[in-house]
């Protein structure tokens, strides 16, 4: 299956390549987390899931992190994804003091 790279991200202790296929559009993520510590108390979980289209992994990655998305670390973002992200940072708020922080952390990857 032909796909392209269209967002990477990296958290404490794993992270995440999302793809989108050429044919089909669909998403397929591939993560890993784990192994900060040693395999018996932090063991390296590896996963692929598939979803139908770029929505639905977004709306699962949001529940998954919830407020706290803006603090995942950002590697990649294809050019595709650039309009999207910029909405979705212009919409983010926080009383927390470090967010604009994290708001610019995700612009500069950008650029």
């Amino acid at each position: 299956m032909n796909s392209k790279l269209i967002f990477q991200y990296g958290v404490e202790g794993g992270g995440c390549s999302v793809y989108q296929t050429l044919d089909d559009g669909s998403i397929i993520e591939n993560g890993s987390s784990g192994g900060i510590l040693d395999e018996e108390e932090d063991p390296i979980i590896k996963w692929n899931k598939k979803y139908n289209n770029w929505e639905i992994w977004w709306n699962v990655f949001i529940k998954e992190f919830q407020s706290d998305w803006i603090r995942v670390y950002p590697i990649y973002i294809d050019i595709s994804l650039k309009d999207f992200f910029i909405k979705e940072i212009s919409n983010y708020k926080s009383d927390e003091l470090d967010y604009k922080y994290y708001c610019e952390k995700w612009l500069r990857i950008m650029k």
